[in-house]
């Protein structure tokens, strides 16, 4: 189930971020023409052999590889990127949308913002591909941050996607955000580090 979670959480992800995703060997890659890069590998619980191959698709600093899963040592040519985060999932269960919290549904992803003093307090979004929802960009403004803003927008987002048929999440968590996911009752399922090339 870990690794059908990993792909899930792969094309879900993509799909919340309207990119296209293929194959390559046994990487998956997303196209994502974003202000930090242009595509992203994806490899799942790989071995030492599919991580030198996909390194070598790895040739400008506008292309990443991210790993889900342990992985032992580093990547010759490749320095990890700030991003070191927790691939998480949990059970959906039939919630409710929050007062105040409102969703938009573009393009089959919905939007969920919380508004307040004409920000976004808190805000986020989330994709379902089969039984999985796919959190994704969950933000709370730093002026806002400890009032259960974050957590009113990914219950009222995790409810979304019940009605959609989602049955189970995954998330990709920072080290912040670990912490509001666990009190959620999201668990831990495999590490993930993202590497760039150096130079």
């Amino acid at each position: 189930m870990t690794e059908e979670l990993a792909q899930a959480w792969v094309r879900g992800w993509a799909v919340s971020r309207g990119a296209p995703v293929r194959r390559e060997g046994d990487a998956w890659c997303v196209t994502l023409h974003a202000p930090t890069r242009d595509e992203e590998y994806v490899l799942i619980n790989p071995s030492p052999d599919e991580i030198a191959l996909t390194r070598q698709r790895i040739t400008d600093p506008r292309i990443w590889l991210t790993i889900l899963g342990a992985l032992k040592g580093s990547i010759e040519g490749l320095e990890v990127q700030s991003r070191v985060e927790t691939l998480m999932d949990a059970p959906l269960v039939p919630g409710q949308l929050h007062p105040g919290v409102t969703i938009e549904v573009i393009d089959g992803v919905a939007h969920a913002a919380m508004m307040a003093d004409g920000l976004a307090a808190a805000r986020g979004q989330i994709a379902v591909v089969g039984d999985i929802a796919v959190l994704d960009r969950i933000e709370t403004h730093p002026d806002f941050r400890r009032q259960g803003r974050g957590w009113a927008v990914v219950e009222s987002l995790q409810s979304w996607a019940y009605g959609q048929g989602a049955r189970h999440g995954a998330l990709l968590a920072s080290p912040d955000g670990r912490a509001l996911y666990a009190a959620l009752g999201w668990r831990d399922t495999m590490p993930a580090a993202t590497f760039v090339r150096r130079g």
